[in-house]
């Protein structure tokens, strides 16, 4: 069994790596909507309280890996997204070295998926499966393309950082070849040596 985090900035390819991962093992996906949701829009509005529940949320999302490996313990979990996503939002590490302490002890992997920045614009910004549209209103919420894209360049930057401060074991994955397969066969090797 293991439990791989599946990090990336937007449009980096979490949701493909995790189908290609689920279709290569007998796994669970634990998927974003329940380990980040709406932390994003939650921290502009109240940070403090974002931050409480973010850390909340994150501890039952643990809870809820330490039970799957209780009851399933030959299947592996895939988590999209975790701790790394709310580093890149709040742009501090010390909240959630706690919640890193406690994957750690589980023995969560971490993956981190990434891109050059020429590529943010295509992959991140106008996605093709939504035929090129700004489909997250990123340059309306940022005021530019230009602040959008730098948004998204801090953003890959911070959960790079982060991979020098946490205590997961972690490797970086470049997705411009976009090979989901080739990807997923990677982890699943690497997860489980």
């Amino acid at each position: 069994m293991a439990a791989i985090v599946i990090e990336g900035v937007i449009g980096v390819a979490k949701t493909s790596v995790a189908a290609a991962l689920l279709g290569r093992s007998d796994s669970r996906l634990i998927g974003e909507i329940v380990t980040f949701d709406e932390h994003l829009i939650a921290s502009f509005v109240d940070s403090a309280r974002a931050l409480n529940a973010g850390l909340r949320r994150l501890a039952g999302v643990l809870d809820t890996v330490e039970q799957s490996f209780a009851v399933e313990p030959w299947r592996d979990v895939v988590l999209e997204r975790f701790h790394l996503s709310y580093v890149a939002v709040d742009g501090e590490w010390a909240p959630y070295r706690v919640i890193d302490e406690r994957a750690a002890a589980l023995g969560l992997r971490l993956v981190l998926l990434d891109l050059p920045d020429a590529e943010f614009a295509d992959r991140c910004l106008y996605r093709r499966e939504f035929d090129g549209a700004d489909w997250q209103q990123m340059v309306a919420f940022y005021g530019s393309e230009r602040a959008a894209l730098s948004a998204l360049r801090e953003s890959q930057a911070r959960r790079r950082g982060a991979l020098d401060v946490t205590t997961l074991p972690h490797m970086t994955i470049n997705t411009s070849a976009k090979d989901w397969s080739r990807y997923a066969d990677t982890i699943l090797a690497w997860a489980h040596e």
